[in-house]
């Protein structure tokens, strides 16, 4: 029998995270991504602020391995780019149809050349963020995806900025213990925000979960969820990621948020209730939910988190 901790052979876990806010604040959280995903065979950095973009690709041949081939482009990333992958990973996709979305998008991918494998994610990272301005605003996406070997687990995340970026999302396939390790190790402070959503999908069928404080009651939170089939479900991640990538503030963000969730159909409405203080309070039973309805180990879902 295999350990329950371990995927299938040749199971894939896929991610897509992504940050948008001042420069030190989405530089904090791209120097605390895990150690995993830098390690991946597969991890792509998209940089992109109003006056110029970059992508990153880092090839390994095994996970760990010491040396990394490098390829990248400095191009616009399309602003289409990003909620079409966040797509990709929840749905299932391959990782390698994944990476050539990417590839395909920026318009191919040049040689960088190879070199030492970076260690960690600063090391792997910090040197495409010197090219933007530590004054200004940034929009930062790590994708990445890795085969076989234990469980993912972000212990990364949890050393966190000490400021929160404008918005953030976290997003990852594969089996449901991996997702929820994904999901419990964000940092403490995106249960503090004020909207938070959660999407589910799997085998067709979407959920979301929307958590709300209120500002006047900030130890309270309201919870709606909802639950479509396809196609109701299909690009509603990235409309809200777009939403909240053209709003600059608070409130237009979440203005744009609603609109695209308003006429979604039926929502329950539960609370107010005390707030969770950690994401394992806040997300952890919506996936025990999926849990006891498919107890199989090898189950697998597609996780979102979209904080703003």
């Amino acid at each position: 029998m295999p350990h329950p901790d371990l995927p299938p052979p040749g199971h894939e876990h896929l991610a897509l995270h992504g940050w948008s806010g001042r420069w030190e604040e989405v530089a904090r959280r791209l120097f605390a991504v895990p150690g995993d995903l830098v390690a991946a065979p597969y991890c792509a950095l998209l940089l992109a602020d109003p006056d110029r973009g970059d992508v990153l690709v880092i090839e390994r041949d095994a996970p760990g391995a010491s040396r990394t081939r490098n390829l990248g482009r400095s191009c616009p990333v399309p602003d289409e780019l990003p909620g079409h992958l966040a797509e990709l990973v929840i749905g299932g996709a391959p990782a390698a149809g994944t990476a050539a979305a990417l590839a395909a998008a920026v318009g191919g991918l040049a040689g960088l050349g190879t070199t030492p494998a970076p260690p960690t994610a600063r090391g792997a990272f910090g040197h495409p963020l010197r090219h933007y301005p530590e004054d200004g605003r940034l929009t930062a996406y790590v994708l990445a995806a890795r085969r076989d070997g234990e469980r993912y687990v972000p212990e990364g995340f949890a050393r966190g900025p000490a400021r929160e970026p404008g918005w953030e999302l976290y997003t990852v396939t594969g089996l449901r213990r991996t997702a929820a390790g994904t999901l419990y190790g964000l940092p403490r402070e995106t249960v503090r925000r004020e909207n938070r959503l959660l999407f589910l999908r799997a085998e067709g069928a979407g959920e979301i979960h929307h958590f709300v404080r209120d500002p006047a009651a900030p130890a309270s939170v309201t919870v709606r969820v909802t639950v479509l089939t396809a196609p109701a479900s299909d690009g509603l991640l990235a409309r809200c990621l777009a939403a909240v990538s053209r709003g600059d503030h608070p409130d237009e963000r979440a203005a744009g948020v609603r609109a695209v969730l308003d006429g979604l159909g039926p929502w329950e409405v539960s609370g107010p209730s005390l707030a969770p203080i950690s994401p394992r309070g806040l997300f952890g039973r919506p996936l025990d939910a999926r849990g006891a309805e498919r107890p199989a180990t090898a189950d697998t879902v597609g996780a979102a988190v979209l904080v703003y």
